[in-house]
């Protein structure tokens, strides 16, 4: 690994209950979600989402599975998805028996600039492998208000074939359901 690309410490661990019914792809689950980062110490502007299942991030053993690319939000892109109707990483992840969404540094991303994706038809919430990655810009040299949903890699890839977005990883929420 580069000397930029550390193996993360335990990722923090926040467990966050949505007051009310508060659908996971709404505004108010985001501002409620915000406000309990907030709370935890977390800057929401430097933060990149991606929601899943438990068993798609963690590998059989406990740790955190390293793929090379991610596809993620921003706050930005987040509240966009939300607004219009579309999916948002808690919706993605509010699919699965254990929804988690994780959190990554966004100074230590960059954007994919293109990609090949083989998703499974037959499992719309399974992990989609991506292949042909070409790298794009540094996500810490755009703005935080321009809007990122997107495939996102680890600055660093492919120069170095071992960094991965899981590098960038800070914490993780447990969403938990009544």
């Amino acid at each position: 690994m580069s000397p930029e690309t550390k193996k993360p410490n335990k990722p923090a661990e926040i467990h966050f209950k949505p007051e009310g019914y508060t659908p996971p792809d709404s505004i108010e689950f985001f501002e409620q979600l915000v406000g309990k980062l907030r709370e935890a110490g977390f800057n929401p502007d430097e933060i990149i989402y991606s929601g899943a299942d438990a068993s798609y991030l963690f590998e059989k053993d406990g740790s955190v599975k390293r793929p090379n690319a991610i596809f993620a939000m921003n706050e930005t892109g987040w509240v966009r998805a939300a607004k219009s109707h579309e999916t948002t990483p808690a919706g993605y992840a509010d699919s699965g028996d254990e929804p988690r969404i994780a959190l990554y540094d966004r100074s230590q991303l960059a954007h994919a600039y293109s990609y090949h994706v083989d998703q499974d038809e037959s499992d719309y919430y399974a992990p989609i492998p991506i292949t042909d990655i070409v790298p794009g810009d540094a996500l810490a040299g755009r703005p935080s208000s321009e809007v990122i949903n997107e495939v996102v890699i680890h600055k660093d890839y492919p120069q170095n074939p071992d960094a991965s977005p899981t590098d960038a990883l800070l914490g993780i929420v447990f969403l938990d359901r009544e």
